[in-house]
């Protein structure tokens, strides 16, 4: 989907409520991803090499009428070869923290096993 414009007249930004991450870098937090500041993102250094979530909410509750359209635009403007590899993206219609996965200690057998 483009984004809203001249192009898409009945897209409608949405507001999103502050974001949340396992883990950010140091002067790169995860609000860096959504504030579309060329400057800024989202960077996990020195985690690399272990998995990595962020939490996404809308400002507001979002009701959509069947036959709706949910766009999500990903913009990459860092990387040097680490970049997002394995994108993926849940909707839901509780809160975030209702959905958000436990930490994972690195030495627990179980949650290594599941």
């Amino acid at each position: 989907l483009p984004p809203p414009g001249k192009d898409n007249p009945a897209a409608v930004p949405l507001k999103s409520a502050p974001p949340r991450a396992i883990f950010s870098q140091a002067r790169f937090e995860v609000a860096g991803f959504i504030d579309e500041a060329p400057a800024t993102g989202w960077a996990i250094n020195p985690q690399f090499h272990k998995p990595h979530w962020a939490a996404l909410a809308f400002e507001k509750p979002l009701t959509l009428e069947p036959g709706s359209r949910l766009g999500l635009r990903l913009v990459q403007h860092f990387g040097g070869g680490r970049v997002i590899g394995r994108l993926r993206v849940s909707a839901f219609t509780a809160t975030v923290e209702e959905h958000l996965p436990e930490p994972v200690d690195a030495g627990d057998d179980k949650a290594a096993k599941d």
